[in-house]
């Protein structure tokens, strides 16, 4: 008598078998995960050169500036330019 545990691998894939092809029903949605993973890359690299962050207040802080950084370079803009604006506009 065989008993499948609720966590089986096996079902777990069995069960999310129809979203392996979804891609190919909606072509927007890309076969691989290169953008996420490019998306990280920035981050990994700073914390591999750094060491990483000390606390927990480092890290979250680093991680909003890694992410208007990505953010500007997905959309094509300066990150250089939107910290200046921003800084500008709290004077203001």
């Amino acid at each position: 008598m065989s008993v499948m545990l609720p966590d089986c691998p096996q079902r777990s894939l069995r069960e999310k078998a129809h979203q392996w092809w979804y891609f190919l029903d909606h072509p927007s949605i890309p076969p691989d995960n290169n953008l996420a993973e490019r998306s990280l890359r920035l981050a990994v690299t700073k914390r591999k050169v750094s060491g990483g962050s000390r606390s927990m207040s480092r890290f979250e802080e680093t991680a909003d500036l890694l992410s208007v950084i990505q953010t500007c370079r997905f959309q094509g803009k300066s990150a250089m330019a939107f910290f200046r604006d921003a800084i500008s506009a709290q004077y203001e």
